[in-house]
């Protein structure tokens, strides 16, 4: 059994997501970020973090990588040494550094600092950097159907809530085919039981 302590609607998706298509059992703790629920499991405070018996791990993209290596019978990633799961982690380096990043600085910049430590000039690099990276991740997926081709993995999880925040922020989602991948993958049914499991932990804030 695993515990997962997150935060409703943010990154901590990702994880009830690679959750859901493992297809493990799983407590969830809703909690806010810099809780003292949170500092309990997490020096930072950050959410989300997992606690596997008396071990955590933190970070989501980790522990999405931990997961599908840990439940290899879910086919959700390769094995360490291969080219595949180089690609696999490029992708994944790909979607937190190239395609969170603008996202991340423009909800600090609009929502998360105080108005007096905000530089408004920022946004619009965010919006370059945030069409940039869109562009770089059309070519790369080509005619995939998925990151890795024809088969769901880790980095579409990643990639596929990057996608819901994206649309959420209203930035624009271009090439068309960029917009059907994200399509594709919201649709899997292991993502709306992941949204539900979260609406039903929310009313439970610690």
């Amino acid at each position: 059994m695993y515990t997962l302590y997150g935060f409703p609607g943010s990154r901590t998706t990702r994880v009830t997501w690679m959750l859901e298509e493992i297809g493990v059992g799983y407590e969830f703790v809703a909690t806010r970020p810099h809780s003292k629920t949170a500092y309990s499991v997490n020096p930072s405070g950050k959410l989300p973090t997992l606690k596997v018996g008396d071990q955590t791990i933190i970070d989501s993209i980790a522990i999405c990588s931990y997961l599908a290596d840990a439940h290899p019978e879910a086919e959700l990633t390769y094995r360490p040494g291969t080219i595949e799961r180089a690609q696999m982690d490029s992708w994944l380096q790909f979607a937190a550094l190239d395609l969170e990043a603008p996202l991340w600085m423009f909800n600090r910049q609009t929502m998360l600092l105080p108005k007096p430590k905000r530089t408004p000039d920022i946004l619009e690099l965010c919006a370059a950097d945030w069409v940039a990276a869109i562009r770089t991740m059309a070519t790369r997926l080509g005619e995939n159907t998925y990151a890795m081709g024809t088969i769901f993995t880790v980095p579409d999880v990643a990639l596929g809530h990057i996608g819901r925040w994206a649309s959420r922020a209203d930035f624009p989602i271009e090439p068309s085919s960029v917009a059907e991948y994200f399509d594709r993958v919201h649709r899997r049914p292991t993502l709306a039981r992941a949204l539900e499991r979260e609406s039903v932990a929310a009313r439970e804030l610690v």
